[in-house]
């Protein structure tokens, strides 16, 4: 086993040079020899002007980190709306693809174009107000929430914002409460889930632009990547994680190529007992992830003793490294040598 990290956002990042050379530095130090650095709206990152593209094009990737750099995307995407996928239609999952060419089929791709991204985020945003409204709230005006753009890319992000006007605002913290019975979550990303909740959340909506499960399934294929459910038990927390994850390998058969069996998880068991459910639907590929996002400062790959932290409350470290097989790892391409031999080929044309 190696210590990977396939799951490193830089949403917010792609253009900067700076941040992502950090992130690099830090996967040294820490010794992880396979790392995925990769945005919820595209693939900016890996093209022209992206800064993993500009350090790969100066040949110099290999100054900060010596491990192996794979193109990855995290898409969220909702259970398509077909009778036989009940009751999990219209729910959430996150699908990570690995492996593939960032200049192939994602301009097709709704959610890789920025500025289809921005105009869905807007609608979401209008669609947050006007609900906020409803429930006679004193919610922030859409400039608020465009100020923060970077920062709140979907909509979720954005009521971590709103959490923030919240916790500034005492009339809005008492309205809030009303809400929440008094019991108000401290930590943004509970509050956002709360409020999101497809049964029982107030600002529950669906999504404008978000793709199907499916819609993710025919792009993966066309890319002729590996396709990874990730995080399963996180997602989703109406469902038992073994049904919810059960439920997506099934109607992914001969899609979905892998699971990200190694994140945030409570214990050992369930790690076990996840790549047990994986490899009865044939799936034996797994991938570890911490799903650290500089941004929020929220969980990280490594600190100098090993340990990983946690983005959710309650958790705290333990001694379970982010690993994964050498043979997992292998059978992933490598950004930076694949980027030297394109560039080759084209200076002996």
């Amino acid at each position: 086993m190696k210590k990977a990290d396939l799951h490193v956002h830089i949403d917010g990042l792609e253009y900067n040079e700076e941040e992502v050379i950090k992130l690099l530095k830090q996967a040294e130090t820490n010794n992880v020899k396979a790392l995925g650095l990769l945005s919820r709206t595209g693939v900016n990152g890996y093209l022209p002007g992206g800064a993993i593209y500009e350090l790969a094009k100066k040949n110099a990737i290999k100054d900060y980190y010596t491990g192996k750099i794979v193109t990855a995307v995290e898409i969220p995407c909702v259970i398509d709306e077909y009778p036989e996928y009940a009751p999990f239609c219209g729910y959430e999952s996150h699908i990570l693809l690995y492996g593939f060419d960032p200049n192939k089929y994602f301009d097709e791709f709704v959610y890789a174009d920025p500025k289809k991204a921005k105009l869905f985020w807007e609608k979401d945003i209008d669609k947050l107000i006007e609900i906020g409204k409803k429930l006679n709230l004193d919610i922030p005006n859409k400039e608020y929430f465009r100020l923060h753009y970077k920062q709140g890319q979907n909509v979720g992000d954005s009521v971590k914002l709103l959490h923030k006007a919240m916790l500034e605002n005492p009339n809005l913290k008492n309205q809030f409460s009303q809400i929440f019975n008094g019991n108000i979550p401290h930590n943004t990303s509970d509050f956002a889930r709360h409020l999101l909740d497809r049964d029982k959340g107030v600002f529950y909506f669906k999504r404008a632009g978000y793709s199907s499960f499916n819609e993710v399934m025919e792009l993966a294929q066309k890319l002729d990547c590996k396709a990874v459910i990730a995080h399963p038990y996180y997602m989703n927390k109406n469902f038992n994680g073994k049904d919810y994850l059960t439920f997506l390998l099934k109607v992914g058969k001969g899609k979905i190529n892998g699971v990200e069996s190694n994140y945030y998880l409570d214990n050992l068991q369930e790690r076990i007992q996840i790549e047990a459910i994986s490899r009865h639907f044939g799936v034996n590929f797994f991938t570890a992830g911490s799903d650290y996002q500089p941004i929020y400062k929220a969980p990280y790959m490594f600190n100098s003793r090993g340990e990983r932290f946690y983005q959710m409350p309650g958790k705290h470290p333990d001694d379970l490294p982010l690993e994964m097989t050498e043979k997992d790892i292998n059978s992933l391409p490598s950004f930076n040598d694949d980027y030297q031999k394109v560039k080759q080929v084209e200076r002996t044309l």
